[in-house]
């Protein structure tokens, strides 16, 4: 059932649309994140050096998000290419 939606242009493009959109999202929530977690002291109190972690953990989620989203994209224009290239 996958491979014969995924054979429609229009399916297509909406996944890469919202592969693309989610990506762009999650690596501007990465930078914005490091940004906030540039701007902090570097003497903090123990709750608020937890937070500040919390920050880098964040980027990091939101980076490895936007990497598996670009490979996952990647991927799957070069499998339809390829599929397409076979049956022509």
């Amino acid at each position: 059932m996958f491979m014969k939606a995924m054979r429609s242009k229009p399916v297509r493009l909406v996944l890469y649309t919202v592969l693309g959109a989610f990506g762009l999202y999650n690596g501007a929530s990465c930078l914005v994140t490091l940004y906030k977690a540039g701007n902090q002291p570097y003497l903090l109190s123990g709750t608020d050096r937890f937070a500040f972690m919390g920050y880098h953990m964040m980027a990091a989620m939101h980076g490895a998000t936007c990497i598996v989203l670009a490979v996952t994209l990647i991927l799957l224009v070069r499998w339809i290419r390829k599929t397409e290239s076979n049956q022509a």
